[in-house]
């Protein structure tokens, strides 16, 4: 037969604590921690006018007082722009070769194949549009954000998702 264990006995001596709370000493103390703060804020400020050429060319492109983590984040952030930006466009001028195929669908086909297709060509012109308006949205966004974890996540998995098309084609062209 299992033995029984014992519960723990809670010991309340309440009456042992000194509770008093001297709240001068504690004002004292967060002022003091804040005027500490201040003074090293003041020194990093002052160590910006010692920068090399190239990081005040990055300067200009980031941030002004960025770190030097926060640079590798920025990098990263103005190439998903600039990838994001350029999905955009490619999407809006899909969307504009839709429509001309629309217009040259009645000119090409008979009137009842011409209005299916110009139906499905419209279906995709307006999936282009609308991708180029959040492609070029997502741009805006990351161009602005800060987070270096989100900066570094979006990354990967724009990474990851350009090696699973990779792998994918890979795989139905049957290399290798």
């Amino acid at each position: 037969m299992a033995k029984k264990k014992d519960k723990p006995q809670v010991i309340n001596n309440i009456r042992e604590l000194n509770l008093d709370i001297d709240y001068d000493k504690l004002a004292q103390a967060i002022v003091k921690a804040q005027n500490k703060a201040d003074v090293i804020e003041e020194k990093d400020d002052d160590n910006d006018s010692n920068v090399g050429f190239w990081k005040s060319v990055w300067g200009v492109i980031c941030n002004k007082n960025e770190t030097h983590d926060n640079m590798l984040a920025s990098g990263m952030t103005i190439l998903m722009s600039t990838l994001f930006n350029a999905l955009a466009v490619v999407s809006l001028l899909g969307g504009v070769a839709s429509i001309y195929l629309i217009v040259s669908s009645f000119m090409k086909f008979e009137l009842s194949i011409a209005i299916v297709a110009a139906l499905i060509y419209a279906g995709l012109s307006f999936f282009m549009l609308i991708t180029a308006l959040l492609m070029r949205g997502v741009a805006n966004d990351l161009s602005w954000e800060k987070n270096r974890n989100y900066i570094v996540s979006v990354f990967s998995g724009i990474v990851s998702f350009a090696a699973l098309i990779v792998a994918l084609v890979a795989l139905f062209k049957g290399v290798g």
